[in-house]
């Protein structure tokens, strides 16, 4: 039986979107951004941060950790500044030896690319409960 979760956000009813569903002890979570309550991060080291903060979350929601995630894809608007922004964040978040399989995209725009600060990284993962990598 599927499962969904929410973060209770106005975008999840006017896009109609989860910010993850689970099935059969997968967790599939919705790519998450760079912004919070605060508004988006001015750099994508925080914008990583953040996302990597909201997909930790959502996993708590769903019973899952950090450790569960078994596959990520990272999408970023500028890849050369996001590359080294994103060894030093995968490593905060998932430790020396991460287990995760990772794709890492660039693309021209997430989100409102008017945007006053526009999006520049979206991430996206799979957990499986209870595999802990780690």
């Amino acid at each position: 039986m599927k499962q969904v979760w929410q973060f209770g956000a106005p975008e999840e009813q006017s896009f109609g979107f989860a910010q993850a569903v689970g099935a059969g002890g997968t967790v599939y979570v919705s790519g998450q951004v760079g912004r919070d309550d605060q508004g988006v991060a001015a750099d994508i080291e925080a914008q990583m941060r953040i996302a990597y903060r909201k997909i930790v979350q959502v996993l708590a929601q769903a019973g899952a950790t950090i450790d569960d995630v078994v596959d990520e894809t990272i999408f970023v608007t500028d890849i050369v500044a996001a590359a080294p922004a994103a060894r030093l964040v995968r490593r905060e978040v998932y430790g020396d030896s991460p287990h995760v399989a990772s794709t890492f995209i660039g693309v021209a725009a997430i989100g409102n690319p008017n945007a006053p600060t526009p999006l520049g990284v979206e991430i996206k993962c799979t957990a499986v409960i209870g595999s802990g990598a780690r």
